[in-house]
């Protein structure tokens, strides 16, 4: 707990957004200072750049490799889906990711459930990208409508939070629904559009919790004023135990098993598709054009366009220069920002001057609030968990079959490894006979004594009459040599010539 303790101070509002010592980027992408947990080596390259690397090689699999992994995948998909109506699900958004991930998929020859959040603030172009993907590719969609007021109440919450992860209601009920329709339609496989090649140098301080439900429902039930009926979520036992292990639900990551080259998907989808970009990256939603384009850099000094251009520049897919100059143009015009704010302030039922207060408000983090990242591990709750999800993914079963085979071939070879030390023993004849007859000898003396002592014992109060009756009664020589054997017969045989019993010293005074 030390450990997460430790980690709450370090990513806290007051530390993350502390005054800065000095402004650095990196010398091989344009990550910079705005995460404050960024490191650089002695060439100037960032944490970032070398964790890249180390995923790329260990998660994505281009080329012949990834060609067989990927035929593997499909042939269990298939085989799993055979005799229902869908075997694998995809979330579509209209977005590139997404509408690629639908394109490959139906390539693959694979028969998939797409289904599209809508939480209210799809663009033209997304429901219109979306229309044209599912009917070119022949997709049974699902669309799952939010209840607007609960949502939007919910969105206000996390703005109010004044934490940057007001994009995670959208995120975590996306996931929910996956998972959902998964297990009632009995798909296993959720096919997904995130990606090593463009999308892991987000900073954790940037965006944190999207699978936490304890942190989601405590900034509604603090800032959201109602409670969340409709809303679709999961908590840490679904996380780590019903859906991985119960429900057996797998998110396949399609895009690091093929070559995925952005630009060339996005021109592949506008021939085939139909499909129209969107400006940047999420951007399908207004809201989130907003969010990333105007409250993260505003408010927080986080540009996630810095993270996705970074991505590219480290795949070589867009030269350091070219991201560089690409980062300093604004996110949105000046008019698209204009009217963007005034949408979405009025779509939120906020004024002018609420929506000023919530760009000035004291900035939060993940940690500074209660959540079940924070407050479950360690507890009796959590340690449940980890025992279910042991037992129902067979780890607890395959491990104690294997500690009770290892016992039952210790007991089925024992009177092998018996036999085979008696075989390797070297006995020496001579000296065990020679050992065994001290032993012997050593055992009836004392034997011999300890009766003789105990007998004796018995006599004790008949040495005081019998040595003054043999003292009147024999000779000198003859009382000595009678003393001595008194004596030794006192002493069980076991006696120094100087030692006598005190009975029998005071006899021969």
């Amino acid at each position: 707990m030390a450990h997460d303790v430790e980690k709450w101070q370090r990513r806290s509002g007051a530390r993350i957004f502390a005054p800065s010592t000095g402004y650095r980027v990196c010398t091989r992408c344009i990550m910079d200072t705005s995460d404050p947990e960024i490191v650089f080596d002695e060439a100037g390259v960032c944490n970032h750049c070398h964790d890249y690397e180390r995923r790329l090689a260990g998660e994505v699999y281009p080329g012949v490799k990834g060609k067989q992994q990927l035929a593997k995948a499909v042939a269990q998909i298939k085989r799993e889906g055979a005799g229902k109506k869908y075997d694998c699900i995809l979330g579509l958004s209209g977005g590139v990711d997404s509408t690629y991930v639908a394109y490959v998929t139906k390539q693959l020859g694979l028969r998939p459930l797409a289904v599209h959040l809508d939480n209210g603030w799809n663009s033209e172009i997304s429901v219109r990208n979306i229309e044209n993907i599912v009917t070119i590719l022949g997709i049974d969609l699902h669309t799952e409508v939010l209840d607007w007021e609960e949502f939007r109440r919910l969105q206000v919450a996390f703005l109010r939070a004044s934490t940057p992860d007001s994009e995670i209601p959208t995120d975590h009920a996306i996931i929910a629904t996956l998972y959902r329709l998964a297990a009632d339609h009995g798909i296993r496989w959720i096919m997904d559009g995130s990606n090593i090649v463009t999308e892991i140098m987000v900073p954790a301080t940037w965006s944190h919790g999207h699978s936490d439900w304890g942190y989601i429902k405590h900034l509604n039930d603090t800032f959201g004023g109602a409670e969340l009926k409709t809303y679709p979520h999961y908590d840490y036992y679904d996380y780590m135990v019903r859906f991985p292990h119960r429900d057996r639900i797998q998110r396949f990551p399609l895009l690091n098993y093929i070559d995925f080259n952005k630009m060339e998907a996005m021109e592949i989808m506008k021939k085939e598709l139909n499909w129209t970009p969107y400006g940047g990256k999420h951007y399908e939603s207004i809201y989130t054009r907003f969010y990333q384009g105007y409250i993260l850099p505003k408010k927080f000094g986080f540009d996630k366009r810095r993270s996705h251009l970074s991505c590219l520049v480290a795949n070589g897919r867009m030269t350091r220069d070219e991201a560089l100059a690409e980062i300093q143009k604004p996110a949105l015009s000046e008019e698209m920002e204009r009217e963007d704010r005034v949408f979405v302030a009025k779509k939120l039922g906020l004024s002018d001057a609420e929506f000023d207060g919530i760009m000035n408000a004291e900035r939060k983090t993940f940690w500074d609030y209660p959540s079940s990242e924070r407050d479950l591990p360690g507890t009796k709750k959590y340690m449940t968990f980890i025992r279910a999800a042991q037992f129902h993914s067979g780890d607890w079963t395959r491990s104690t079959a294997a500690r009770l085979n290892a016992r039952l071939i210790s007991t089925r070879t024992f009177p092998a490894r018996a036999w085979r030390r008696l075989r390797t023993l070297h006995v020496d004849p001579v000296g065990t006979a020679a050992a065994l007859g001290r032993f012997l000898r050593r055992t009836a003396g004392n034997a011999g004594s300890s009766l003789l002592r105990n007998v004796m014992k018995l006599t004790v109060p008949l040495i005081r009459p019998v040595g003054n009756w043999s003292r009147r009664r024999l000779s000198p020589e003859q009382f000595e040599r009678f003393k001595s054997f008194a004596r030794k017969l006192y002493a069980g045989g076991r006696i120094e010539p100087d030692a006598a019993p005190a009975d029998l010293k005071e006899t021969t005074q």
